[in-house]
């Protein structure tokens, strides 16, 4: 059981315009498949992800920026996230701006997850996930599939949803606009 997958780190300097394409992220389960994570006055930004396919993993892709670095307007574009999630399929978070991270036509379907499958927190976060499809045939009921917290405001998140809810202050984020086909 590997600890991680993909690191990008920036550690004090800038990390820009990373692609990343049509890659098979497998059996993490001590770890995160996929981060992107900023410190010291670090960023990480303008990064292309396309067709990544997370398998098995204790979180599948976390975006983190620490207080006085940035993780913004990375896209990330088709694939999937499933099989075992342990924590949380997406965790987005601050303390620092992790701001316009864009996530589109993604499917995020692992059984079930201890958090939450996408996590928002930090009043300097957002995402935008436009074409989604977020399914959890066994999440508990009482979780959350799409938890936005701590003051997080213009997430837009537009798509399908199966099997829970969202908890969200909606008056800062109107733009929460998922349909459900499952219950």
């Amino acid at each position: 059981k590997a600890a991680g997958g993909i690191l990008v780190d920036a550690d004090g300097r800038l990390v820009e315009s990373v692609v990343v394409r049509d890659v098979l992220i497998y059996h993490f389960m001590n770890g995160t498949s996929v981060t992107l994570r900023a410190r010291n006055k670090g960023g990480v930004a303008y990064g292309s992800f396309n067709d990544l396919r997370v398998r098995h993993a204790k979180v599948g892709i976390h975006l983190l920026a620490e207080d006085g670095s940035f993780v913004n307007h990375n896209h990330f574009q088709g694939g999937v996230i499933s099989g075992r999630m342990v924590e949380s399929g997406l965790i987005a978070e601050g303390p620092g701006p992790c701001n316009s991270n864009t996530f589109n036509n993604m499917a995020i379907e692992p059984p079930n997850t201890r958090d939450g499958h996408v996590i928002v927190r930090g009043s300097k976060t957002n995402v935008r996930m436009v074409g989604v499809r977020l399914e959890g045939t066994k999440q508990d009921p009482l979780i959350p599939m799409v938890s936005i917290a701590d003051g997080s405001y213009n997430n837009v998140l537009e798509g399908m949803i199966g099997h829970t809810f969202v908890s969200a202050d909606f008056n800062l984020n109107p733009d929460v606009t998922f349909l459900t086909y499952k219950g």
